[in-house]
């Protein structure tokens, strides 16, 4: 999906971003990972820590522009203002078992950098977008490995898939404790079902 993205468009028409920063930029990556390892050991920039689901969520995030510099000129990727590393700590009081998750982010705002809070904020919608869309496209559907040779094809797929996957959400014609994949396969196995939910 990523060739399907123009950055220097976006910086010309004056929008924002934010990016995390995956696989299938490993260069970017790489460089931002290697500038916050080699980097002097400091407090987080921000910390948010929250009880949830009977876990203590810890959020620690550390910003650096100068390394932002070095991804949007030597690694092209337009526009680079802001990098980041948000660590992520879930901890089970009962039992003590740590879940620990890192990411890597690239932002940018035409009225000039945030602060770290705010950057933290951003972060956390764009985590509600990843595990509500994204994450559901990737894990349930596949998405990425499916392969579209033809122009134009792969936005379509993904238009289509994001408004299958609203449905099966939204609609209160689902036993409320069905997940997804089982809607997806009601759907499958009654297609007069499945024309009637868009219908409605």
């Amino acid at each position: 999906m990523r060739k399907l993205f123009n950055w220097r468009s976006l910086v010309e028409a004056r929008r924002g971003y934010l990016w995390r920063i995956k696989g299938n930029q490993p260069r970017v990556q790489t460089a931002i990972a290697q500038a916050f390892a080699e980097a002097p050991q400091r407090a987080p920039d921000v910390q948010e820590i929250e009880k949830r689901r009977g876990e203590i969520v810890t959020r620690q995030l550390w910003v650096d522009e100068e390394t932002a510099a070095y991804v949007a000129q030597e690694l092209d990727f337009a526009g680079a203002q802001q990098v980041a590393r948000l660590d992520k700590t879930a901890r089970n009081p009962t039992t003590g078992e740590e879940k620990k998750e890192t990411w890597y982010l690239v932002s940018l705002d035409p009225q000039g950098p945030v602060s770290a809070t705010c950057l933290l904020h951003r972060a956390r919608a764009h985590w509600g977008v990843e595990n509500s869309l994204h994450h559901v496209e990737d894990r349930s559907w596949d998405e990425d490995r499916h392969t579209l040779r033809r122009p134009g094809l792969g936005v379509c797929f993904s238009m289509l898939l994001s408004l299958a996957l609203t449905v099966l959400h939204l609609s209160e014609a689902f036993d409320a404790d069905l997940s997804l994949p089982r809607r997806a396969k009601q759907c499958e196995a009654h297609p007069l079902f499945a024309l009637n939910l868009l219908a409605n």
